[in-house]
C-alpha cells in the first residue's frame, strides 16, 4: 500500500476549515480511497455506501468539495496524480535519480582507469612540484648575481 500522502496543513487550511465536520470527514475519506485504490471502481452509489450517506448528501458533498476546489470532477482529491500518472514529488525523485545517474557515469568515464591510482596521482603532484622548485631556483639564481670567490 502506498504511504498516505496527508499534509498537516490541511488542518489549517481555511477551505477546509470552513466546511462543516461531516464534509471535512468525507474529504479525509475520499483522500483515503484515493491512496489505497484511486477511486478506480467506485461508482457514485458506491462511494455513497461507503460513507455511509445517501446519493442526496453525496451530491451535496460533492458540489461543497468541488466549490471549494478539493476535489475533481472525478472525485480525485486535487494534487493526486492521474491514474497512471506521477505527482510531483515523484516527478522529483525520478528526475534527482536520473541527474545522479549521469553524473555517476561521467565520473567513470573520466576517472583513471587501468593503473594505480595513488601512483599516478603521486607523479603528478611531484612532477609540479619540482617543476616550481626548479622555477625558483632558475630564477633566483638569475636575479641574484653569484658572490665572488673570496680573496
Amino acid at each position: 500500500m502506498k504511504p498516505f500522502p496527508f499534509n498537516p496543513a490541511w488542518a489549517m487550511d481555511p477551505r477546509v476549515q470552513s466546511m462543516p465536520e461531516a464534509f471535512q470527514r468525507r474529504h479525509v475519506m475520499i483522500l483515503c480511497y484515493q491512496a489505497i485504490d484511486g477511486l478506480a471502481g467506485f461508482r457514485n452509489a458506491d462511494l455513497a455506501a461507503s460513507l455511509r450517506i445517501s446519493p442526496d448528501v453525496l451530491a451535496e458533498t460533492k458540489a461543497a468539495l468541488l466549490e471549494r476546489g478539493l476535489i475533481g470532477d472525478d472525485w480525485r482529491p486535487n494534487g493526486f496524480p492521474t491514474i497512471g500518472g506521477e505527482d510531483e514529488a515523484e516527478r522529483q525523485k525520478r528526475l534527482a535519480a536520473e541527474r545522479q545517474k549521469r553524473r555517476r557515469e561521467r565520473l567513470k568515464s573520466t576517472a583513471v582507469t587501468g593503473c594505480n591510482v595513488t601512483d599516478h596521482v603521486t607523479r603528478h603532484v611531484t612532477s609540479r612540484v619540482t617543476e616550481n622548485v626548479t622555477k625558483r631556483d632558475v630564477t633566483r639564481d638569475a636575479v641574484t648575481p653569484p658572490n665572488p670567490p673570496p680573496k
